[in-house]
């Protein structure tokens, strides 16, 4: 029993090292008024392998809600596979880091594998968390709002992430259930003399 306790502050101890300095990262999260305070939590966090730094744009959570996958007939012939990604929902969501709770973004996204003449799909739905400061988080949910559009920066940000982790998986389902690999993969050929 004595024994948890003690790796347990042992574990507190060594992550607050690993921040560079003597500061939890709870109390290092502000809220985001102040530009500066906001840019030196990017460069804390930047140093954080479990969050996604991009320029002064985070992503600190993403998750699967939805995995379908489906082999509907045998693989004969020529396959064609055209993968889609959608953003189809942007939503203002609390997010909380210990004690501290700021604003962030709640992206709800669609990834099909669509593979033809009627072989089989793979839908993988989820979310993104996005943190920004309070003005982007103005500027795309009042886009989002009006044109249910997204600025290119952060649409690009999002989508790249999205894929990042989609393609993935979809390949390991498509293994699964032998159907082939929704992206190109990388084939060695030998040339002929």
């Amino acid at each position: 029993m004595f024994e948890k306790k003690k790796s347990k502050k042992y574990h507190k101890e060594t992550s607050r090292k690993n921040l560079g300095n003597d500061k939890p990262k709870t109390q290092t999260v502000h809220k985001h008024q102040d530009s500066l305070a906001y840019k030196k939590l990017i460069q804390r966090f930047k140093k954080d392998p479990g969050f996604h730094v991009l320029g002064e744009i985070m992503i600190v959570g993403f998750s699967f809600n939805k995995i379908l996958v489906e082999k509907t007939g045998p693989v004969q012939g020529k396959v064609n596979i055209t993968n889609n990604v959608a953003v189809l929902q942007v939503e203002k969501t609390p997010l909380s880091f210990g004690a501290n709770k700021q604003d962030g973004l709640r992206f709800v996204y669609e990834f099909k594998a669509e593979y033809s003449p009627n072989i089989g799909h793979i839908l993988l739905t989820g979310d993104i968390l996005f943190l920004g400061d309070e003005k982007q988080i103005k500027e795309v949910l009042e886009s989002w709002k009006k044109k249910k559009q997204v600025p290119k920066d952060v649409m690009e940000i999002i989508i790249n992430n999205v894929l990042s982790k989609c393609n993935i998986e979809a390949l390991i389902l498509s293994r699964e259930i032998n159907l082939p690999p929704p992206i190109p993969l990388p084939r060695l050929t030998s040339k002929k003399e």
